[in-house]
């Protein structure tokens, strides 16, 4: 008997707002905002698909916690998740980070082994504020294959220097 694993899906962000007038109390016509983006995912190593998710916590320290996209304990000793199979070679389809803290900021940069394509500056990274989130997605792929402690690489620095910062990663990849 052989088992094999299938992935199917759909990456969904949605935004929906009301907004009732009134006047003098009086509830009148209102106004509705809605976008919506919704992009299919399929089994696969190409565009708009993965075979492979890694889903978790971590928690980011102030010295930076690195998250090694490809790396068999992706989280390391901050938290604890492993892929749904191997990610060697494969590229980054879609990445989202929450900040779970409710008072502290993190910081998303390159790590040592940087992923190719995404935040390319050596220096520059992304500030995700106490309960904010991050969502990029990449329909190719981004950049190379990650490879471990070559290119898969994230640094998630936490702001406070006395409490580690609690986050949540998920990744599709193909």
């Amino acid at each position: 008997m052989v088992k094999t694993d299938t992935l199917s899906g759909q990456v969904r962000v949605v935004v929906k707002c009301d907004l009732a007038e009134s006047i003098s109390g009086l509830v009148s016509q209102g106004e509705v905002l809605e976008h919506s983006i919704s992009k299919s995912m399929t089994d696969g190593s190409g565009a708009n698909q993965a075979t492979v998710w890694l889903a978790g916590s971590f928690n980011a320290s102030c010295g930076g916690t690195t998250v090694s996209l490809a790396g068999a304990d992706p989280f390391g000793a901050y938290g604890d998740d492993v892929p749904t199979g191997t990610v060697e070679g494969l590229k980054l389809r879609t990445l989202i980070i929450e900040n779970m803290d409710d008072s502290n900021h993190v910081h998303i940069k390159r790590g040592a082994a940087g992923i190719s394509g995404f935040i390319t500056g050596s220096t520059d990274s992304i500030r995700l504020p106490a309960g904010g989130m991050f969502l990029i997605h990449y329909p190719s792929g981004a950049g190379h294959a990650l490879n471990d402690t070559v290119d898969d690489e994230l640094l998630v620095t936490g702001s406070s220097a006395t409490e580690l910062v609690p986050c949540k990663l998920t990744a599709l990849i193909g």
